[in-house]
């Protein structure tokens, strides 16, 4: 008998692999930081700052957009005015004891950015409004308001649902004039007061409510804030005057 038998070659092709696999990652990396404008912060120190570029916020319909080296960290280079309109509703404590008073306010922010583009800018008419989804404001710089010696905040929220009075909305105020970013919002807010009784029971107080930037924006230029009393204010124990 005859036994036949074949042989089977087989090749095993091999590639050097480079020796740092994420070189390509790196020089990658180091050209979007070189491409990358610091911004300058206390004591001269550079700060870059690293975060997902949206180019069409979410919520925005395509209405706005954002250029690639849009930071909402920072504010304009040149500064940003910022408008502040609160609106008294009623005074919701007054602790003594504490040295704390509280008030419930409508909070009005108005600012404009020109670093968003409006591709349909001229579509917006003065008298009209055109309002967004709150969630638009996750990517786009917004004020960081804060009241002087706040105590504490919090929403007010419809009962039963995770629903808050907020608004956002642009404006343009005249004509061929810079579209205008709103901002409104209901808050209970409380500050310290410095109460001195010395003169009990005839003492008076003077409890300010000053709005300043939480992070301590520089380039944020607050405006003298427009007070309204949306109805009468009264509590138990004090006479309360809005100045």
């Amino acid at each position: 008998s005859t036994t036949s038998t074949t042989s089977t070659l087989t090749t095993i092709t091999t590639t050097n692999l480079p020796q740092n696999p994420f070189e390509d990652l790196k020089t990658e990396a180091e050209a979007k930081l070189k491409a990358m404008k610091p911004v300058v912060g206390a004591n001269g120190v550079e700060i870059y700052y690293f975060d997902d570029y949206v180019e069409t916020p979410q919520g925005s319909f395509g209405m706005l957009g954002l250029d690639p080296a849009y930071r909402k960290i920072f504010a304009q280079d040149n500064g940003t005015d910022v408008g502040v309109g609160m609106g008294i509703l009623s005074v919701t404590n007054i602790n003594s004891m504490d040295k704390i008073v509280g008030l419930e306010i409508f909070l009005h922010l108005a600012w404009e950015d020109e670093r968003i583009v409006w591709p349909l800018a001229e579509g917006l008419q003065q008298g009209q409004e055109w309002e967004f989804d709150t969630k638009v404001l996750n990517d786009i710089w917004k004020p960081d308001p804060h009241f002087d010696e706040q105590n504490s905040q919090k929403e007010v929220k419809a009962i039963g649902f995770n629903t808050t009075d907020e608004r956002f909305f642009v404006t343009r105020e005249a004509v061929n004039s810079n579209i205008k970013l709103n901002f409104y919002t209901k808050v209970k807010v409380e500050v310290i007061c410095n109460m001195t009784f010395g003169n009990f029971p005839f003492d008076s107080h003077n409890c300010g409510f000053f709005i300043g930037s939480l992070k301590g924006q520089k380039n944020i230029r607050w405006g003298v804030a427009q007070i309204t009393k949306i109805q009468r204010l009264s509590h138990p124990d004090f006479f309360v005057r809005i100045q």
